[in-house]
């Protein structure tokens, strides 16, 4: 009898809790899954995007970047934002800039599905630190394309561009 009492006494425990938590309340914590999902799902990113793009093709650096830059305040980790402020600033001959621009947006580009637009920022990169005459920079520049692209078959070309610059470069004799 007494136990029959305890079990009824856990048993409307155990029901009052049901109502007033969810059972799920005392379990260990998921967790979170995030989705991510790409900036080019998103119609008002590509809009914004379409248009600074737009006014970079026709010459209006300036009206793109700063397009690009209030759509960069958005979308801070976007690396087709990143990579084409990189593309404007290099067409306004400030190296430095795009250099820092490229480099951000390589980071951020997926290897396996954007591997074209990365091997495109690095090349950059590589390029605008000769436009620099940084020759050291621009030789380590070239030498994370050629690591980079080697696994790539299709950009076997490119690959051959980037070594012969390495040479070039390294050749290269450094006044005292």
């Amino acid at each position: 009898m007494m136990r029959s009492n305890f079990l009824r006494s856990c048993l409307a425990c155990c029901l009052a809790l049901a109502m007033y938590a969810p059972l799920n309340t005392y379990a260990a914590p998921k967790k979170k899954k995030f989705k991510i999902t790409s900036e080019l799902q998103n119609t008002k990113f590509m809009s914004m995007y379409k248009e600074a793009l737009q006014k970079l093709r026709v010459g209006q650096v300036d009206t793109a970047i700063g397009t690009a830059t209030g759509l960069l305040r958005t979308y801070p980790r976007s690396p087709r934002t990143l990579s084409l402020l990189g593309y404007a600033y290099k067409t306004k001959k400030m190296y430095n800039k795009a250099i820092d621009y490229f480099q951000r947006s390589s980071r951020l580009f997926n290897e396996k599905s954007e591997f074209f637009e990365k091997g495109q920022v690095l090349y950059n990169a590589a390029y605008c630190y000769e436009l620099l005459k940084k020759r050291l920079a621009a030789v380590a520049a070239w030498n994370v394309y050629v690591s980079f692209a080697s696994s790539f078959p299709q950009e076997a070309a490119s690959v051959a561009f980037a070594r012969a610059r390495i040479q070039a470069l390294q050749s290269v004799k450094v006044k005292k």
